[in-house]
């Protein structure tokens, strides 16, 4: 009998608390508006850079990032790149008293995608530094993500995380 009665009020108790129970109200779907040359146009301040040894990755070590912003006094880095009609034109690079990270200091620039840009090729003469754009949702944040690989017979070895704010 004893068990019965527990039984029950486990049973009455769930009951109890699935209908208490009210739902959430649905939000209406936003598409994202980030991602596109727009989003991406402007001067952008270097925050931090990471190096990744991902020969060091593939083999193990402990030693596989490291943090190289304040050697290359990355925060006095600015990229400026400018766009019209959601197309992009120029970009210039700021290096400020920081070595020549970029090689380049001026030039065009072009994505692969105008309204969802994946990769960012800026261009001088027959020179071209690809540029990986890391994530959507720190644009909204007005912050950037860049990606740049280094390769040495195909493989990649090098590969640095350059990290904006605007």
């Amino acid at each position: 009998m004893t068990q019965i009665r527990s039984t029950l009020l486990t049973i009455l108790a769930a009951s109890a608390m699935l209908l208490s129970c009210k739902p959430e109200s649905v939000k209406d779907y936003e598409p994202v508006t980030t991602g596109g040359v727009e989003s991406i146009a402007g001067t952008w301040t270097g925050t931090s850079v990471l190096q990744r040894d991902r020969d060091a990755e593939r083999k193990n070590f402990p030693y596989k990032t490291q943090d190289i912003t304040n050697l290359l006094e990355f925060n006095k880095v600015k990229l400026t790149l400018v766009a019209n009609g959601g197309q992009p034109t120029t970009f210039t690079v700021d290096h400020g008293t920081a070595p020549q990270i970029f090689r380049l200091t001026s030039g065009t620039w072009k994505v692969d995608n105008t309204e969802k840009v994946g990769t960012i090729s800026l261009i001088n003469a027959g020179d071209t530094i690809k540029l990986t754009l890391g994530s959507y949702s720190l644009l909204a944040s007005n912050k950037m993500l860049l990606k740049q690989s280094k390769t040495l017979l195909g493989v990649e070895v090098i590969n640095y995380e350059f990290n904006f704010s605007k």
